[in-house]
């Protein structure tokens, strides 16, 4: 049997396919400062660009935008990166108004230094629950 023939034999639907739910596909540029707010409702992607040669030992990131239930099952990634050539840094997360951040081990997680990135990932669960979880980059080449 030939792809061709493979191809003519899969199921086609000739009705609409409605996919539920809601995505707001963009790029959020985070504040240069210690503590910023991230609402989700403004895109699904943020970029926390801590660039200045000191940054902060403790860092908070608070987590809006889900109410309504519009969120629900949207998928949102933080690319941050330390600037600071010195150390490691710390991320706190918490919730805006109404909102609880679940997470693994902690709600502050090691921003990794020196000069690094960081990749938060989440998931809204409902309007008032956010799941989060990290991975810290190690090198480069």
């Amino acid at each position: 049997m030939s792809k061709a023939d493979n191809l003519a034999s899969l199921p086609v639907s000739s009705s609409n396919i409605d996919i539920t739910g809601y995505a707001k596909v963009s790029l959020v540029e985070l504040a240069n400062s210690n503590s910023v707010t991230y609402d989700l409702s403004q895109g699904n992607i943020a970029r926390w660009n801590r660039n200045s040669s000191i940054v902060d030992a403790t860092n908070t990131l608070t987590i809006t935008g889900t109410s309504g239930g519009t969120l629900d099952g949207m998928g949102f990634s933080i690319m941050a990166y330390n600037g600071d050539a010195n150390s490691d840094r710390s991320i706190t997360f918490a919730g805006g108004s109404g909102i609880s951040i679940y997470y693994g081990d902690s709600s502050t997680i090691t921003w990794s230094g020196p000069t690094q990135h960081t990749i938060i990932s989440g998931l809204v669960f409902d309007s008032a629950t956010v799941v989060i979880n990290n991975i810290a980059m190690t090198g480069n080449v």
